[in-house]
C-alpha cells in the first residue's frame, strides 16, 4: 500500500528500510488513536465509539 501511495507521489522506489519505518510508525499511530478514542467513549459513558470520538481523539 505504502509503495502505491509513494508511486502516486512520483517515488519510483522505496527501500526496504523506510517501507517497514512507514509501516510500524502507521501502526502506532493507529494504537494510540484506538486507545484515545476508546477511552474518549468510557469517559461519556458510551456503548459505541462514534466518529465524534474518533475526532475527539485526533485532537489531543
Amino acid at each position: 500500500a505504502f509503495g502505491a501511495l509513494g508511486a502516486r507521489a512520483g517515488v519510483l522506489k522505496l527501500s526496504g528500510g523506510v517501507d517497514d519505518e512507514l509501516r510500524s510508525v502507521t501502526k502506532v499511530f493507529l494504537e494510540n488513536l484506538v486507545r484515545n478514542a476508546v477511552t474518549c467513549t468510557e469517559h461519556e459513558r458510551s456503548r459505541e465509539v462514534t466518529p465524534a470520538h474518533v475526532l475527539k481523539a485526533l485532537q489531543q
